[in-house]
């Protein structure tokens, strides 16, 4: 049985352990502020700057914009200890909900010990499709800890699929199939 949800279960786990801090907010940035950037360098080559300045330009704002934001959340943060930002509020009401839901695929787990929870393996694949588009495949297992038939705390790998560029994420129990390699063997004594 697979669990389907809407978010990386792995994403929500760092935005609620991370600090705030450049990364982080380099990983929520949206398609509306790229598209920004971008009609601003159209704008800036149309006027008949050259292509280097324009890039550097364009880097150069979106670091420091986001380093601005870094900067006041921070503050914010230092002033009010009790300061959860948007993307940590997020992240714990969808773990909460998922720890409810990871029951129907027999992991008994809670929120707290979401927290715990540890990638370990990460892999893409290639489908083959009929499309001009060739849809790629993230697999992640994630190591959560739960508690077992007997009542003891234990870990229970979670594979989590995702198709790159859906909203969609299936989560099942599974450990990544181990690869063997073939060696020579010399017997001589």
């Amino acid at each position: 049985m697979k669990l389907v949800t809407n978010f990386d279960f792995d994403k929500a786990v760092r935005d609620i352990n991370e600090p705030i801090s450049l990364p982080r907010e380099f990983r929520h940035v949206s398609s509306t502020y790229y598209l920004i950037i971008g009609a601003n360098c159209t704008v800036m080559l149309c006027s008949g700057a050259n292509i280097e300045s324009v890039v550097l330009g364009a880097a150069m704002g979106e670091l420091i914009g986001l380093e601005i934001v870094c900067l006041a959340k921070r503050l914010i943060k230092k002033q009010n200890p009790d300061y959860i930002d948007n993307y940590t509020y997020i992240a714990r009401e969808r773990l909460k909900r998922l720890s409810t839901m990871l029951k129907d695929i027999n992991v008994k787990t809670n929120y707290d010990m979401l927290l715990k929870s540890e990638l370990y393996e990460q892999k893409y694949k290639i489908e083959s499709s009929d499309s001009s588009i060739i849809p790629v495949k993230e697999e992640k297992y994630i190591y959560v800890p739960s508690y077992g038939f007997d009542g003891k705390e234990k870990e229970t790998s979670i594979l989590q699929e995702h198709n790159i560029g859906s909203h969609t994420y299936t989560l099942s129990v599974g450990e990544p199939e181990k690869q063997y390699r073939k060696v020579l063997v010399n017997n001589q004594a």
